[in-house]
């Protein structure tokens, strides 16, 4: 992984190469390894290397084809770039390096912008074609990698982060107040090229970009089609042979890789069949907290005594939580969601001085069904299709299993509108009275997906495109590139999305058991303590706790600061009455409380004062 920028001026101006030195400086922590710069009259590119793959000179980027004439820069990996360039070769292409950024060149030359679809990989790549004086962007199939980019009337700027762009762009910190109330609304990031910055756009994820001159065009080279499935009766040989495939092509490294345990069924699985395939001990890294109701090392030794690894653990505290905070914003550049990225961030801290690669298990959750919550989707699918007596059946075994009431939930979900019947929770409006006239004219809830069949698959697909996996996967990129560590997600090998995204819904919940394919692909291999496991924690920490007691008065300083005031955002007696019903133990606001704490950082950061 690295850090890519560029600067495009229409109006012909020469690039001034000191701008891109700026954008490159800001991103250092995304590629220690090595700094390049190419510039041609008025197109410019930087980049910063992070060295994983061809670890001499060779490796340089920005990289060109024999001629000079097609310039590369590259952040990511090209998982299959062995096999692409033997293809390449025996077209009679010759190559310089061994990396996967020269198989990019090749690719371009030989296929064109249509080159992405022979990718398996994670990328956000740019290539300036002198021949015909165009620049081309694309970004990987799920948005593993970033591109953001500002248009305006006489340049196209781009970067892996935004504050990259800020650096030589200082007028446009201007924020994007419906964004802001859409993730505040709704504690989820907006299904759209928007950013918390008013005229910075993010490339969506599958999409390619071609600027020449000042005409863009952007276009969609992929989405997750609903194809039946043939072999109906392998679903279990398929699913193990696509993971134990995608696992293979992400170990390809020349540095040390590593793999995140958290004790759950994605990371175990990773780490047993990594184990499976090779003999050497795997080095694990993992989060432990002092709070029991948090800490998963029970299952974390279980993976341990039954591989072969050497474990690394992290137990974060509450010291220096706000620095620590600070950090994770500056890195982010927004807002974020939850707690679990501090953990996160703790890990990749860990890592740092022990592996440049760790793979991990994100994107299970979201193919697999892994949520809670996806199983009042898989109800109305049984409803639909299957007699009454089913549906009350397993409704029955999911409420024991979520250990709720899970009534209003089944109501929420098949019938809204009886739902506000029986629903008499408070509903509590955090915003300002002029600020919520503003901004909820513009709708919040977007169109739901109706690309597949059955309500289960749809919700899965939005979750994959536009609701949860997004944020987690800007969070890893975030977190892991402060530290200069790649990160690789074998479940989101594109081939594993499309099989599983295709799979009968009865493989991914079966009565009240959730990932119910993987559980049984991994049936000899993982310990039957973590198969059996029901107890979905998804990034537990104990900050909520924290915010009780020791971290009390530094969030009441915050939120009850002149500046978190004077925004012109929040009801702030609304939200000093919420914060004293979490501090009383009342009911736990965590996810809210930790949304405008880092609403309010990010202001101090990125829009109060220069990045």
């Amino acid at each position: 992984m690295c850090g890519i920028a560029g600067i495009y001026n229409f109006n012909k101006v020469p690039i001034n190469e000191i701008d891109l030195h700026k954008m490159i400086d800001i991103q250092q922590h995304r590629g220690p390894d090595d700094n390049g710069y190419f510039v041609n009259d008025n197109i410019g590119l930087g980049h910063c290397r992070l060295s994983i793959i061809d670890l001499s000179k060779t490796g340089h980027q920005p990289m060109s084809d024999s001629n000079k004439r097609i310039w590369c820069i590259h952040n990511g990996e090209i998982y299959n770039y062995l096999e692409l360039k033997e293809e390449l070769k025996s077209k009679g292409y010759h190559f310089e390096s061994e990396t996967d950024t020269e198989v990019i060149i090749y690719s371009y030359k030989e296929w064109g912008t249509d080159c992405v679809s022979k990718f398996n990989g994670m990328w956000a790549f740019a290539i300036w074609d002198g021949d015909k004086n165009s620049l081309f962007l694309s970004r990987d199939r799920l948005g593993v990698k970033p591109i953001y980019y500002l248009k305006n009337y006489n340049k196209f700027i781009f970067a892996s982060e935004i504050k990259a762009i800020l650096k030589i762009a200082p007028n446009e910190r201007s924020p994007d107040y419906s964004e802001l109330y859409h993730f505040l609304k709704t504690g989820v990031f907006a299904n759209s090229d928007n950013t918390f910055f008013e005229h910075i756009k993010s490339l969506y994820p599958g999409h390619s970009i071609i600027i020449k001159n000042s005409d863009v065009k952007i276009w969609n080279y992929w989405d997750i089609k609903n194809e039946r499935i043939v072999n109906n009766n392998k679903y279990e040989e398929n699913f193990i042979s696509l993971l134990e495939d995608s696992i293979k092509l992400r170990l390809r490294s020349n540095v040390a890789v590593g793999t995140c345990l958290s004790g759950g069924l994605d990371s175990s699985s990773i780490v047993a069949i990594q184990n499976k395939i090779f003999k050497d001990e795997i080095q694990t890294f993992s989060v432990i907290w002092e709070d029991k109701e948090c800490d998963e090392s029970k299952y974390i030794n279980l993976v341990r005594k039954s591989n072969r690894i050497t474990p690394f653990f992290v137990k974060p505290d509450s010291n220096n939580f706000f620095d620590t905070l600070q950090k994770i914003v500056w890195h982010s550049d927004t807002p974020s969601q939850g707690p679990g990225i501090y953990a996160q961030w703790y890990l990749m801290k860990m890592a740092k001085d022990r592996v440049k690669v760790l793979l991990d298990g994100q994107g299970g959750d979201e193919l697999l069904a892994g949520y809670f919550n996806y199983f009042f989707f898989y109800l109305k699918d049984i409803l639909k299709n299957d007699f009454p007596s089913k549906f009350m059946k397993e409704g029955k075994e999911i409420s024991n299993v979520i250990k709720s009431n899970a009534f209003k939930g089944v109501l929420r979900f098949l019938y809204p509108q009886l739902y506000k019947i029986f629903d008499n929770s408070k509903k509590e409006n955090i915003f300002d009275a002029k600020f919520e006239k503003e901004y909820s004219r513009i709708p919040v809830y977007i169109k739901k997906s109706k690309n597949f069949k059955g309500e289960l698959n749809n919700a899965l697909y939005d979750s994959i495109k536009r609701d949860s996996l997004p944020a987690l996967l800007h969070y890893g990129d975030r977190n892991s590139m402060a530290f200069s560590v790649e990160f690789r997600n074998p479940f989101l090998d594109y081939r594993m999305v499309e099989f599983c995204m295709n799979l009968p819904i009865y493989e991914k919940i079966n009565n009240s058991t959730t990932k119910y394919i993987l559980r049984k692909a991994m049936k000899d291999i993982l310990p039957e303590e973590i198969l059996s496991r029901k107890d979905k924690k998804g990034y537990p920490t104990p900050i909520g706790k924290w915010f009780k007691n020791t971290l009390k008065n530094q969030v009441e300083d915050i939120i009850y600061s002149n500046s978190f005031r004077n925004r012109g955002i929040f009801d702030c007696n609304t939200i000093r009455l919420l914060l004293e019903e979490h501090c009383s133990g009342k009911k736990d606001h965590t996810f809210k409380i930790w949304q405008w704490l880092t609403t309010e950082l990010w202001f101090r950061q990125f829009i109060d004062s220069q990045v």
